[in-house]
């Protein structure tokens, strides 16, 4: 068995309490539930459920990223786990970090790879364009054809919830990698995770297109089944990641 995303919603008061190596999660009118730490990926849970203080700590300790959500599955706060280990990706991007017009460069590097994305994402929904400047349009092109053949969803339907489960995801795989987590990394203005969904989340596009396409029957679009639609395409994201990693890898080299 292998650590997946845990995800907590409040239909009535929901209290998360540590219980030995696991989270214990008490609701109201409902039996009890125990996950292991050890086979949380990480969490995302309404903001109205009540934490203890050992529990986010057992969170934090290993790793393992906390999002508070409200209502519309906006996210308000994240618990960041500790990771203390170094690597050498973070080493040189701490480097990188201290030149000055550092922002220029990374910024350049980051519209390219995006744009890389959606150049994928365009060639398999089959849209057309002429110059890279078009491929801004891509997103707006999606919207029209979700609001043809599905008029009663709202326009960026599951998109939210795809989000952050790629920020989530993204998150969880640097700090595997001792990245996310390095103590010199975290004092630099850089929110590595931030940016690398921003860049992938071109991806969301193809991933939403997929599990609409895989309904066989009108169904609302909501957290869950966003969260199914990810699941259901992990490989292709986390392929998709690991490329991305590998470009930057050789970047930083580059620059050093």
């Amino acid at each position: 068995m292998y650590a997946k995303p845990l995800y907590l919603h409040a239909k009535a008061p929901t209290q998360i309490v540590l219980q030995g190596p696991a989270l214990r999660v008490k609701s109201e009118n409902q039996a009890e539930h125990l996950y292991p730490l050890r086979y949380i990926e990480r969490v995302q849970a309404d903001h109205n459920i009540t934490w203890s203080t050992p529990a986010l700590l057992a969170c934090a300790e290993r790793g393992i990223c906390i999002q508070f959500l409200d209502a519309q599955g906006q996210t308000l706060a994240r618990l960041l786990g500790s990771n203390h280990a170094q690597h050498s990706l973070a080493i040189r991007l701490v480097a990188i970090l201290a030149r000055p017009g550092w922002q220029n460069q990374y910024q350049r590097w980051c519209y390219g790879r995006r744009l890389q994305t959606l150049r994928y994402v365009a060639q398999k929904l089959g849209y057309r364009y002429e110059q890279s400047k078009d491929l801004e349009a891509l997103p707006s092109w999606s919207r029209a054809q979700l609001a043809e053949r599905h008029p009663k969803d709202p326009a960026d339907a599951g998109l939210q919830w795809l989000n952050n489960d790629l920020y989530g995801f993204i998150n969880q795989r640097l700090r595997d990698l001792d990245i996310q987590g390095d103590p010199l990394l975290l004092q630099q203005p850089l929110d590595l995770a931030r940016d690398l969904t921003r860049i992938l989340s071109g991806i969301l596009l193809l991933v939403r297109q997929r599990g609409l396409k895989a309904q066989n029957h009108e169904i609302p679009i909501d957290r869950k089944l966003a969260a199914l639609w990810f699941n259901q395409q992990r490989g292709l994201i986390d392929w998709q990641l690991k490329r991305l990693l590998n470009l930057l890898e050789l970047w930083t080299l580059e620059q050093n």
